[in-house]
């Protein structure tokens, strides 16, 4: 159907932003085609982070950003950090709320927490599942000196067990740590 975008294709990036700006949807699915796209850590950049976003990141010289409301008092908020010596560096997506607005709940879940994990996996990277080795922790994997980090939205089963439904923040990061860690 059209304006959707599937998460594992890499269709010709449409660098067309609407009035309104980037629907979350659309965002998440770019940002996955962004990770797919980076092989090495050479390959991020800002001129890359752009033309598969399609949006111009702010001047900032150390943390160029992108950010626009999405409605019902929830953001989008697409940072990049600079390359420094000896520092992790890379790009993350973010949906987060207006802390002065009281918002609707947790309104993107496409794509899901199970299919940006699953897409992960298809390009290679390894699974570091979260700090403590379990969800509801960030999720980590890694591949050849980048990483990536989900952080999940929770939702909750019909047996009331909380399980990671939605990507609320995903970051491509490079490392120069052989180990792959932040």
């Amino acid at each position: 159907e059209e304006g959707k975008e599937s998460p594992v294709m890499m269709p010709v990036v449409r660098n067309d932003v609407s009035d309104q700006g980037l629907s979350a949807e659309i965002a998440a699915q770019r940002f996955l085609r962004l990770i797919a796209t980076v092989q090495s850590k050479s390959n991020v950049s800002v001129k890359l982070v752009q033309e598969i976003m399609g949006v111009t990141l702010d001047s900032d010289p150390i943390y160029p950003s992108y950010r626009q409301p999405l409605g019902n008092g929830w953001f989008l908020a697409l940072r990049y950090s600079i390359e420094m010596p000896g520092e992790t560096w890379g790009v993350e997506l973010e949906f987060h709320s207006d802390a002065d607005a009281s918002p609707q709940p947790f309104p993107f879940c496409t794509p899901s927490y199970r299919e940006y994990h699953n897409a992960l996996l298809r390009m290679g990277y390894r699974d570091r599942r979260g700090r403590n080795g379990t969800f509801p922790g960030k999720n980590q994997y890694d591949k050849e000196g980048l990483y990536v980090e989900l952080d999940p939205e929770l939702g909750q089963s019909t047996d009331g067990k909380a399980y990671p439904a939605c990507v609320r923040k995903v970051g491509l990061f490079v490392t120069n740590d052989v180990s792959g860690h932040p």
